[in-house]
């Protein structure tokens, strides 16, 4: 009989701690969550990252002073719309150039000698992460780069891709981190 109660109060506590666990485990991963830790523990989805750095020399007017300039972000199930696209044809029309190879779209506005970072996550059919910088007069230079998604998808071994760095100086754009695809053309 003592070996039955034995037996009944080890799994007794068996299941307390395994519920007790359960409550820590959800602690600690809302703890977690948005680091490093979180990320190579509970990250599923990945991410379109794209961190943009505007110098204090970026998008000149005619007297030289720097301007504000918009950067946009397009997700493509094909490349081509977006490389045979004139920007004034981005810039007005993107959706209606780009079809049915734009998956997705996001906008930021960088101001001189600013830096932001912008995620979403990466849409399961999207092949390309298209980069379109809208320089008040791009003066020939680049103002477009484009990366391969499964990159972005394979880059992180145990978290998620750090994403792509754009660097932007007078009128053109410079790749920090990343492979631009149209750079090899």
């Amino acid at each position: 009989m003592t070996g039955i109660r034995v037996h009944w109060l080890l799994l007794s506590c068996l299941i307390a701690l395994a519920l007790g666990g359960c409550g820590i485990a959800d602690r600690m991963g809302n703890q977690v969550d948005g680091s490093w830790a979180g990320d190579m523990l509970f990250s599923q989805n990945p991410e379109a990252r794209v961190t943009v750095t505007a110098t204090e020399t970026v998008n000149p007017d005619a007297t030289g002073r720097a301007l504000s300039v918009v950067v946009r972000t397009y997700q493509l199930g094909e490349l081509d719309p977006f490389m045979q696209a004139s920007m004034a044809q981005l810039w007005g029309d993107d959706a209606g150039v780009l079809g049915a190879a734009l998956l997705s779209k996001r906008e930021m506005t960088l101001l001189p000698g600013q830096a932001r970072t912008d995620s979403a996550a990466l849409s399961p059919r999207a092949q390309y992460l298209g980069v379109a910088v809208f320089f008040r007069n791009p003066d020939g230079g680049e103002w477009r780069v484009a990366f391969d998604a499964e990159a972005l998808r394979d880059d992180g071994v145990l978290w998620s891709s750090d994403g792509v760095m754009l660097r932007l100086d007078g009128e053109h754009v410079f790749v920090e981190r990343g492979s631009d695809l149209l750079a090899r053309q």
